[in-house]
């Protein structure tokens, strides 16, 4: 077999972790886009530019289980302004 002409098939997502879990946190980002304004929008600025669809969900499902893991950690509740902190304003040279 020659090794120039051998094609291999590389996956595009990574298959890591408990199937039911992953498939839980899929189904949890489907719902934030539908409810959650702020994660859509993070959702449709992905697919506007250029990811698919897919693979946007899913970094709406790794943003959404790190979310869950500081909240956990520290003990806090949800804080949007925490999650999507608005960019500061430049300072003008006087």
């Amino acid at each position: 077999m020659n090794p120039v002409n051998t094609k291999r098939k590389i996956p595009l997502f990574k298959k890591a972790g408990p199937k039911e879990l992953r498939y839980m946190l899929y189904l949890a980002s489907v719902a934030c886009i539908k409810h959650n304004s702020q994660l859509a929008k993070y959702y449709h600025d992905n697919v506007s530019a250029g990811m698919p669809a897919k693979k946007a969900i899913i970094k709406v499902a790794v943003k959404l289980a790190r979310m869950m893991y500081f909240m956990l950690k520290h003990k806090t509740e949800y804080e949007s302004s925490k999650v999507f902190m608005e960019p500061l304003p430049l300072k003008k040279a006087a």
